[in-house]
């Protein structure tokens, strides 16, 4: 079953917080908070930070730092605030899909834990520094996912193919999540998947074959 209210918003993020391991060892988010030209509230992006996966809780993390995929042609002319896109086979052009596009190169694939002991080798010592940058340069954003029912700011900001078990219901072909982000001069990309997903996936978005993301950067 697809996952609801899909579609991609636009706004101009403006701060964030995040949980850590002793916050929330379960089900952590950071949460984005971004406006729009329609508002001048604060709208919230949660973004998962662990997988739900008691297996395998790690993330499957990509950063593209100089991001030239077709689809930033046509951003820039949507209206801020979100827009709904379809998903499946008779999907938008805008609507995401990891398998079937080639946003990023699979190979640099980072696996990242939620909040260990170190430096440089979580997502909290990833994506925050990411995310500042933007926030310093008063970029635009474009983030992915499924818009809460109150219209107040999105989830659902990854891959949301190729799960197994309870997650499985929520598969689907292009209904990913993610956030661009337009620079003056360049636009960079953040895709976010599960280490236990997928790397391959059929015409419903259930996975196909043995290898997962977690398992490819391994080799």
């Amino acid at each position: 079953m697809p996952i609801e209210n899909y579609g991609v918003t636009k706004g101009v993020p403006r701060a964030y917080t995040f949980q850590t391991r002793e916050e929330d060892s379960k089900s952590p988010h950071l949460h984005l908070y971004y406006t729009t030209t329609s508002t001048f509230e604060a709208h919230e992006a949660a973004i998962n930070i662990k997988s739900g996966d008691a297996n395998e809780s790690r993330l499957a993390f990509w950063t593209v730092p100089r991001f030239t995929n077709g689809i930033t042609a046509a951003l820039p002319n949507l209206a801020s605030g979100f827009t709904s896109l379809a998903s499946g086979q008779d999907h938008d052009d805008l609507s995401l899909d990891y398998i079937r596009n080639d946003y990023f190169n699979r190979a640099d694939v980072r696996i990242l834990p939620h909040d260990v002991p170190g430096q440089d080798n979580d997502i909290l010592d990833t994506l925050p520094p990411l995310l500042d940058r933007a926030i310093e340069a008063g970029a635009n954003v474009y983030i992915w996912g499924s818009e809460f029912s109150s219209h107040k700011g999105i989830h659902n900001v990854h891959m949301n193919q190729g799960s197994a078990g309870t997650f499985k219901r929520a598969n689907g072909i292009w209904q990913d999540g993610g956030l661009v982000f337009e620079f003056a001069d360049h636009w960079e990309a953040i895709f976010i998947g599960f280490a236990s997903q997928a790397t391959n996936t059929d015409r419903k978005g259930d996975g196909v074959g043995r290898e997962t993301w977690g398992s490819i950067a391994n080799q």
